[in-house]
This record gives C-alpha cells, sequence and structure tokens, in this order.
C-alpha cells in the first residue's frame, strides 16, 4: 500500500538535546515502573493472575494425565516435556486419572460452562470459550483446562514459561486467561523482495505462534506458481502449491492459519507491465486492472482458481485496496455510465461471489471504501473489511465509518519497517497501540500488524520480531501492554537477555532515531543535489546514535542465549547509518567545491584531496555494508530479487566514483540534477493536457565515423513512444511504484546507434498521460559520444515543437512547422538524478 510515508520537521538541535542528552534520565526514572507487579514473567500477559500460598515442586519424575487430547494432536505437549527436561525433569509418565498424576491437562468437550476437577470449581465465561484456558497450581498438583485444542495449546505455552521461569519450585496460582481479539494476524509482504527460505517461512510460524498469534497472512500478488500462467512471477521467488502444503501442514502443528492476500484490482503493476498482459490494464501502465472489461475480470478468476486451490483456509483476502486508477483510462466510459461507487460495488460483489462459491469467507482492504462510503450499499454484508491506518493520530475516524454502515472488521496497524534501515520501533508501537486499543473498545473483530517491503524490500524482515511482540501483547490483553514492558518481555523470552533491560530500552529508543534522519530514500538517492542547510548537524547527531546503538548492541551480544542473530540484524540499521553519514560527508565536501568554482574561485587543493579521501571512505563503507547486507539477506531468504538491491549499492558506488573522477581531473564538471526539462504542450495551443501530444526535435550528427555510441534516455507521463527517423525504437509507461521491478522500468535507456545516421536526424515521442495530475509530458536525454571522448547533447527543451492533432502514422508529420512550441512542465514531484551513462546507469526517478 503506498501511502505509507509521514512526513515531519525535525528541529534537528530538539532532538539532539532531548534524545541523545536527557533519554538516559528519563529512562531510568520510567523504568522504575514497568517492573512486572508480582514474580511471573509470561507473555502475553494473562488476563488475571491470582497467586495463593504455597509452592509446587517438581520432582525427576512425572506423572500427567491427559483428557480428549495427545501429542499427536497438540505439539503443546512436546514443548512442554522439553521445558521440563531442560529444568532437570528426567522422567514423565502419561497415567489415568486415578493413577495420582501431578499434572492434569484436560480438555473439556462438553457444552457446560462450570466445571469441577478434582473438587476445583472452574467456570468459562463466553470469551474464553474459543482459546481461553485456566491454570491451577497447587501444593500438590497443577491442573490445566480449556475447552479446545487451541486454548490448550496455549495454556501449556504459559505453563512451560512458568516452569522455565521457577524451574523445580513453582508459584501457587490461578490463571485465567483469554485474548481480547479473536483474530490475531501478521501480514508479511513476500511480494516486493525478500521471500522466505521454507525453514524461515517456518521459523516465523513458531515464533509468532509462540506469541499466541492465530493468523500468518502471505501477501502475495505474483509470487506464486500459476500452471496456466508460468510466466507470472518468473524469477521472483515464487511459492508452489506445493511449498504452501507444506507451510500450511507445519503452521496447523503451531495452531496458525496462513490466509492468502491475492490482489484482485489493484497493485497488479507486477503482472501488468509483462507485454502479454498490459491489455488487461485500465491503462498501459496502470496499477489496475480495466473493470469494465469480461475478460480482464476472467483472467483474474483464472488466477484465483489457482490460489484458492492452494490455500486450506476458510480465509481469503482479496485485497482491493489503492485502485486510484480505476476509470481512468479504458473503463471511463463505463464509470460515466453508471458511477465509480457502483462499478467499484459490483466489481467487488463479483469477486466476492466467485470466492464464497469456492467456499471461502472474504476480507477485503478498506481504504477505498472509506473515500467512497456510497460503495457500502452494493456490498454483501458479510464481507470483512480490513481497515489499515499507519498515521500516528489521536483518533481513527474509519472505525466510525465503518460502525455506521454495520461491518465486521479487522484494524491492519504497520511496523514502521518499510523504506528504513531499521523500524522505527517507537512510531510501531504509537501506531499499534492506538489504533488497537481504540478498535478493541470499538468492536473491531481482530487486528493485523502488517510488514511491508517497499523497493525491493531492503529492510530485513527479520528484524520485525519485536514489533511482533508489541502487536501480540495488545491484541491478547491490550490493559497490560506498555511499551518498556513489552522491550523488556522480548529481551527476556526472544533474545535471553535478563538483567539489561534498561539497556535494551535504550537501544530501542535511540535505534527509532535512525529512520529520522536517514532512511532507504536517502540512502539509495542521488548524493549531489544542494544540499540541505542542516546536513552536517543531522550526520553529526546520526553518528552520536549509532555510535550509541553500536556500543549497546556490542555489549548486549554477550548476554544473548537465545536468537543472538537478531541482534545483528539490528545492527544492520547502524551500518546503513555509517555509510549515510559517510555520504553525507562527500555530499558536503563536493556541495562546497562546486560552490567555490561557481564564484569563479579555484578550490584549495588540499579541499579536493580531502574530499577524495571521503569518497574513497564511503565506498569503502558502502562494500562492506554491501557484503553483510547480501550474507543476511540469503541466510534466510531466496535469492530472488536480491539483485534488485544489490543493483542500487552499485549505483550508490558508481556516483562516488563519478565524482571521483570529475574531481581528479580538474573539470568539477559534477552535475546537481538532470538537465533534460519536462516538457509538455502549450496549454493556450491544445485541447486537453491529458490528450496524445506529439513532440518533435531535429539534430544533427556530424563526424558520423566517429560516433562510439547514441545514449537515448525517456521518461513520459505516463506513456510513451519513440521514433528516431520515424521507426519506432522504444516504449515506455510504468508508472510510480511500490515495486522496485517496476520502478527500474520507468525510466527507457538504450543504444540507438544503428537507428541514427549521418547529418539530420529526427526524434518523434507520442505521449499521453492517464492520470489527471500529470499532463502528457516527456523527459528526454540523448548523448552523442565519439571515440575521442568527446560528445554531445541533446535535450528536451524549449526548442522541441509538438501538436496534439491526432496522426495515425508517425511517418505522415510531414510540416514541422505547423507544429507548436513546448511549455516546460515544472511541477513534476519526483527529483531525477542526471544520467551517468559511462558508469553503466541511466538516471533514476528518486522514491
Amino acid at each position: 500500500m503506498g501511502s505509507r510515508s509521514i512526513n515531519f520537521v525535525i528541529d534537528i538541535g530538539f532532538i539532539y538535546r532531548r534524545i541523545v542528552l536527557k533519554h538516559f534520565i528519563v529512562i531510568k526514572i520510567l523504568l522504575v515502573g514497568v517492573l512486572m507487579a508480582g514474580n511471573f514473567n509470561i507473555f502475553p500477559i494473562p488476563q488475571k493472575i491470582d497467586i495463593a500460598e504455597g509452592y509446587f515442586k517438581l520432582e525427576k519424575q512425572l506423572n500427567i494425565y491427559l483428557r480428549n487430547t495427545s501429542r499427536d494432536e497438540n505439539i503443546g505437549l512436546e514443548i512442554l516435556e522439553e521445558t521440563l527436561r531442560n529444568v532437570g525433569v528426567k522422567e514423565v509418565n502419561y497415567v489415568g486419572f486415578n493413577d495420582s498424576p501431578e499434572i492434569l491437562i484436560i480438555i473439556d468437550n462438553t457444552n457446560n460452562k462450570k466445571l469441577n476437577i478434582g473438587n476445583v470449581e472452574f467456570a468459562f465465561s463466553s470469551k474464553m470459550l474459543g482459546e481461553g484456558y485456566f491454570i491451577n497450581v497447587e501444593p500438590d498438583r497443577i491442573i490445566v483446562l480449556s475447552k479446545t485444542q487451541r486454548g490448550l495449546y496455549y495454556s501449556l505455552l504459559t505453563l512451560s514459561q512458568i516452569i522455565g521461569q521457577f524451574k523445580d519450585k513453582i508459584i501457587c496460582c490461578r490463571i485465567e486467561d483469554f485474548p481480547d481479539f479473536p483474530w490475531r494476524a501478521n501480514s508479511d509482504d513476500i511480494s516486493r523482495g525478500q521471500v522466505s527460505t521454507i525453514e524461515n517461512f517456518k521459523k516465523i510460524i513458531r515464533q509468532l505462534s509462540f506469541m499466541k498469534y492465530n493468523k500468518y497472512m502471505l501477501y502475495i500478488e505474483d509470487v506464486f506458481t500459476f500452471k496456466n500462467f508460468p510466466d507470472i512471477g518468473q524469477g521472483r521467488g515464487v511459492l508452489t502449491p506445493d511449498e504452501v502444503d507444506e507451510l500450511e501442514t507445519y503452521a496447523k502443528r503451531y495452531f496458525i492459519d496462513i490466509v492468502p492476500i491475492f490482489q484482485t484490482l489493484g497493485h497488479y503493476e507486477n503482472i501488468l507491465t509483462q507485454e502479454k498482459y498490459v491489455h488487461y490494464a485500465e491503462y498501459p501502465g496502470a496499477a489496475s486492472i480495466k473493470i469494465s472489461s469480461k475478460k480482464a475480470h476472467n483472467f483474474v478468476f483464472k488466477l484465483l482458481d489457482e490460489v484458492t486451490d492452494a490455500f486450506d483456509s476458510e480465509y481469503f483476502h482479496m485485497g482491493a485496496d489503492e485502485s486510484w486508477d480505476v476509470g481512468l483510462g479504458e473503463s471511463k466510459e463505463y464509470i460515466d455510465k453508471v458511477g465509480l461507487e457502483r462499478a467499484y460495488g459490483e466489481y467487488y460483489t463479483k469477486v466476492y461471489k466467485y470466492l464464497k462459491n469456492r467456499g471461502k469467507k472474504v476480507l477485503m482492504y478498506g481504504d477505498v471504501l472509506i473515500h467512497h462510503p456510497e460503495i457500502f450499499k452494493y456490498l454483501p454484508e458479510d464481507i470483512i473489511i480490513v481497515d489499515w491506518n499507519y498515521s500516528l493520530i489521536d483518533r481513527y475516524y474509519s472505525l466510525d465509518v465503518l460502525n455506521e454502515n454495520n461491518r465486521k472488521y479487522i484494524v491492519c496497524a504497520g511496523l514502521y519497517n518499510w523504506v528504513n534501515p531499521v523500524p522505527n520501533f517507537y512510531f510501531a508501537w504509537l501506531n499499534i497501540s492506538n489504533y488497537f486499543r481504540q478498535a478493541h473498545r470499538k468492536g473491531a473483530m481482530g487486528a493485523i500488524v502488517s510488514s511491508w517491503g517497499d523497493y525491493g524490500a531492503p529492510n530485513l524482515r527479520e528484524q520485525n520480531y519485536l514489533g511482533y511482540y508489541y502487536g501480540a501483547q495488545i491484541m491478547w490483553n491490550e490493559k497490560e501492554a506498555k511499551f518498556f514492558k513489552v522491550n523488556r518481555q522480548f529481551a527476556n523470552h526472544f533474545l535471553g537477555i535478563y538483567n539489561y533491560d534498561n539497556e535494551f530500552n535504550h537501544l530501542i529508543l535511540f535505534l527509532s532515531q535512525i529512520p529520522q534522519l536517514s532512511n532507504f530514500l536517502y540512502t539509495w538517492s542521488y548524493p549531489f543535489y544542494e544540499s540541505e542547510p542542516d546536513l552536517y548537524l543531522k550526520s553529526e547527531i546520526l553518528k552520536t546514535i549509532s555510535e550509541i546503538s553500536t556500543q549497546i548492541i556490542d555489549s548486549l551480544k554477550k548476554e544473548c542465549a537465545l536468537n543472538e542473530d537478531y541482534i545483528e540484524y539490528l545492527k544492520m540499521g547502524c551500518d546503513f547509518a555509517e555509510y549515510s553519514i559517510k555520504k553525507m560527508r562527500v555530499s558536503i565536501g563536493v556541495d562546497n567545491i562546486l560552490r567555490i568554482a561557481v564564484g569563479g574561485k579555484k578550490p584549495d587543493a588540499e579541499l579536493i584531496k580531502s574530499v577524495l579521501n571521503d569518497i574513497d571512505e564511503a565506498v569503502s563503507c558502502l562494500q562492506k555494508v554491501k557484503d553483510k547486507f547480501v550474507s543476511l539477506w540469503i541466510k534466510n531468504n531466496r535469492r530472488d530479487n536480491l539483485n534488485l538491491v544489490t543493483n542500487l549499492f552499485d549505483r550508490q558506488k558508481a556516483y562516488m566514483e563519478y565524482a571521483k573522477d570529475e574531481l581528479k581531473s580538474g573539470e568539477l564538471n559534477i552535475r546537481r540534477e538532470i538537465e533534460s526539462k519536462w516538457i509538455t504542450g502549450d496549454t493556450t495551443r491544445i485541447k486537453d493536457p491529458q490528450s496524445e501530444i506529439i513532440f518533435l526535435k531535429e539534430f544533427y550528427v556530424e563526424n558520423f565515423d566517429n560516433v562510439e555510441r547514441v545514449d537515448l534516455q525517456i521518461m513520459a507521463n505516463t506513456y510513451g513512444e519513440a521514433f528516431i527517423n520515424f521507426k519506432k525504437v522504444a516504449t515506455v509507461f510504468a508508472t510510480k511504484s511500490l515495486s522496485l521491478k517496476v520502478e527500474n522500468m520507468r525510466v527507457w535507456w538504450n543504444d540507438v546507434k544503428r537507428h541514427i545516421k549521418r547529418g539530420n536526424n529526427t526524434i518523434v515521442i507520442k505521449a499521453k498521460s492517464y492520470k489527471p495530475e500529470f499532463p502528457s509530458s516527456v523527459n528526454v536525454f540523448i548523448r552523442v559520444k565519439y571515440t575521442n571522448g568527446k560528445e554531445k547533447v541533446i535535450l528536451s527543451d524549449e526548442t522541441w515543437k509538438c501538436t496534439d492533432d491526432l496522426i495515425k502514422e508517425i511517418k505522415d508529420i510531414d510540416n514541422v512547422e505547423t507544429m507548436h512550441n513546448v511549455t516546460i512542465y515544472r511541477e513534476y514531484p519526483w527529483r531525477i538524478s542526471p544520467p551517468i551513462f559511462d558508469y553503466g546507469f541511466p538516471s533514476m526517478i528518486e522514491f
């Protein structure tokens, strides 16, 4: 989902004073209040614990009685046995009720809510019937009781934690526990980069299960093996039906239901940019399918045939978020006729009926519905709405809209990991805790903690587990959820770190500042735009935060007894920060040199030498970060899509090498921005800014025999075709996306020398915009490179001509004089780096 960014104006000095200087003092004061009441350290914290007098003493031999369950039915018994062995129990025997068992583990499958087990009374509330349980610890026995296998599993997890904590002397107590939300899920974006290995998927499933999640939702898009469409997802790390079967079998043992999220309207760009499937798009480059086309509908249903067959879950999430391009292309006439809300509603219902006929309970994202609440009247009442909102606000008004329309809904908060080298854990906590608490009060049936992997997923998934803990506690028992407390429990239970609670809380707060100062939008950007005025101060604060975080990480490594690699994944955030610091230093140095040169002075040789040294340090750091990143990626993920991210590393290195060569040459011709302009039609001369416009430029190539290559680079809003000497050489139509695969298609670049002739040449671009916020426009950069190293550039600028007259064939353009001058389009919203063709890279439209 695209609208995930939150813009903040950062007072750097304020951050430095408040974060760097005061946090240690503030945290030490606050941590006094997060020490757990009583002696229990259970995660998630149960709803009710009553402590009684006395202790249960574990002996070396233990007798357990089972009723209506077995080791084959409940893996919780294996976990309990392992825990008992770890605390010194040598022998576990399963005995009858009358054989004096020390532990009674019972599933009551009657309809009775009140029970008497061994003269102990138990009363199940309605909230406890599905997943609730009792644990009753007495001096001579322990009774574990639930109504379901899943509830029993959770009780055994809790009992295992208690035994692990107290070893052979367990405090007598009575625990009554159940979840606040019946639906507790994590959604995992595997469509934009990282696709876990099977073993890593299984690790995620286990860990979610230990946190008492009951749903794992895979966001798929195109990463599935389609028998009838084998070219979809090719080379993208696709899941096969057999792999899905293996994961589902494994997940069921841990009482996790794997729910697919498969798009049915928008976010189809990975598929629709494939030539074979473009005709199903709303327009070329659209992320949404053509809502008015029955052929497009049938294409979606054929995909759904295979996905629904592969997944056993009774639930199916049909996606349907952010389909903002519906009606902007070929469906416009249909939308104008029936209305946007009706068109949406009827299409959603069609997909719903298809899934319903295949035995599925249907979920869908609700953002389009919240923007267009009239759609609700067209929707079946039993569609479950997934209301995602990643804003940090005091009130989530969408909940009111859903309640007013009498809808069942699940809420979806975010981990704040997207485009961040390490998650902003504190922002994630604010979003998850505030949103889920409001949703619980207002009647939501469940909640989802979402992980997203925008732009190739360089944010390594293994960093997410702390964020999963946040969601787990709030979804199970929100009244006990406190930020510092959950951090401490994560350190204890996930990392095996004890007695270092303050240090871990310090670390999480410091790490959360790194994305505020440098995220991947900066990491991958061109370094030589004009420097921000506070870049030096930002770099110094980032350096302080990174150094403190690294020191804490190095200290905690020695204390980590479980999941030791998690600390190394967190440190990746500091590693990226280190490169950003060095990059900032280079940017500042180059900026100083260029400012001096523009003023007509010659930069000091020592300054140039210093910047060259800074570049070498940045490149060296970048290589180390890349090497470590690759090793951590392949440790848990398939290699597929890794090249998308390593290409970003390589581009950064090329930027640095380009600057170094320019400084060494003495030319100092380091470009600030791309020189070519966005051009569009003169609004006083064309009928419609979004209509098809023909752009034309004549140019002369001299010394043709000495031409080494001719680089052509084009970008278009939103569709463009390029012709050289009236022969088609390129098509560009990809539009803004969160998919790095698609983002890379937004800039077309190639050597077109074979299309160039001696002397006069003509380039024609045919462009059309399908987005109302953009006029039909193009940006063109031509570089003629000669064998002697000299260059000639032809740029899109005011000298180009254009017309919006309909021309069937480009070759029919026979009178340039009838065309009028173009207008410069200055409102293009994204920065564009200059091309560095000789280093292997065209321009990049910044994320």
